[in-house]
């Protein structure tokens, strides 16, 4: 299963932008361990010089709702609760972005992760009850 990130990069090569002032965003897809670059996206910066509307807001973050994560150098609250509204995360970062991608690969594999051994421990714990329950 592949997913998508987007990171607030100036020069594609080091994460440099707060989200609400980043103009364009590299775009790369994630396939198991393996990344390929996408392209980059145009977006109209959510923050106009401190202030937020919720259309700027919707505006920067519906252009990036096929991405599963954002890598950024800042982000602003308010920014984080609408990317979490649309199921992205935002993770800061400072450094490289070969650097940034490998951090928000290592997130998604823990995340996942977590979510099977979730699952396992349910599993385990119904048939213990279901074999309770044939006693």
């Amino acid at each position: 299963m592949s997913y998508r990130i987007a990171i607030a990069t100036k020069d594609g090569k080091v994460v440099t932008d707060h989200f609400g002032h980043c103009e364009r965003f590299s775009i790369v897809e994630v396939k198991e361990t393996e990344y390929s670059f996408l392209e980059f996206r145009e977006v109209t910066p959510a923050c106009d010089g401190g202030a937020h509307t919720v259309e700027s807001m919707s505006a920067a973050v519906t252009a990036l709702k096929d991405c599963s994560y954002i890598l950024v150098y800042q982000i602003g609250w308010g920014a984080v609760l609408f990317l979490e509204e649309f199921s992205i995360k935002p993770i800061t970062f400072s450094g490289f972005v070969e650097d940034g991608i490998r951090k928000v690969m290592e997130e998604d594999k823990r995340k996942k992760d977590e979510v099977f051994e979730t699952k396992s421990e349910i599993r385990s714990k119904t048939k213990s009850e279901i074999e309770s329950i044939k006693k």
